[in-house]
C-alpha cells in the first residue's frame, strides 16, 4: 500500500508538532518496510517539485506556495496578512497542479491530510477519488484575534468541505 500525507512541512522545516507526528509517522511507516509512505509539504524554498528529496528514507515533495506569504516568512500578529494568505492559498491553482502531477505520478492508494493551512489540495480530493483521512493539528476554530464573521465563514467553509469527503 502506498499512502501520501499532505502537510504544512516537513523535517527541517518545522513550525510546530503536526510537522513532528507527520515524519514520526512516516519514518515508523517506511522503516517498517510494508507500506510506501510519501510527503508532499509546504517549504520556503522548491528546488524541483516533482523530484523527491530523501530525507531519513522519506520521499518528500516540497513546494513553495505561489501567494503573498507562506508560513516561513510569517504572519504572525496581523489578522489581514494571515486572512489574505489562506485566500490565496485556496486559489492556489499552480500549487495545486504541482500536488496533482504528484499524486498522478505517484498513484497512492491512500492520502493523509494534516491541518488547515494547505488548502488547494482540498479542491483536488473531489477529483482524485482516493480514500482520505484528516487529522487537525492545533487549530484554534474561535480564534478571538478574527472577527466572528471570519470565524463563521472560515468554519463554514471547512464544513463543507468535510461533509463532501
Amino acid at each position: 500500500m502506498k499512502i501520501c500525507s499532505i502537510s504544512n512541512g516537513y523535517f527541517p522545516y518545522i513550525r510546530g508538532g503536526g510537522e513532528i507526528y507527520v515524519q514520526d509517522i512516516a519514518e515508523t511507516i517506511n522503516n517498517n518496510g510494508e507500506y510506501d509512505f510519501f510527503n508532499i509539504s509546504i517549504s520556503p524554498v522548491e528546488k524541483n517539485y516533482d523530484s523527491p528529496e530523501i530525507v531519513n528514507g522519506t520521499r518528500v515533495y516540497r513546494l513553495k506556495p505561489i501567494n503573498l506569504f507562506n508560513k516561513y516568512i510569517g504572519y504572525k500578529n496581523n489578522v489581514l496578512y494571515e486572512s489574505l494568505w489562506k485566500i490565496l492559498t485556496i486559489l492556489d491553482f499552480v500549487t495545486l497542479f504541482k500536488v496533482n502531477k504528484i499524486i498522478r505520478k505517484e498513484e497512492p492508494d491512500l492520502i493523509h491530510l494534516n491541518a488547515f493551512s494547505f488548502f488547494s489540495p482540498f479542491l483536488l480530493l473531489f477529483l482524485c477519488n482516493r480514500p482520505v483521512i484528516y487529522t487537525i493539528h492545533g487549530r484554534n476554530f474561535n480564534n478571538k484575534k478574527f472577527p466572528k464573521i471570519i470565524n463563521k465563514a472560515y468554519n463554514s467553509f471547512q464544513s463543507f468541505l468535510f461533509s463532501n469527503i
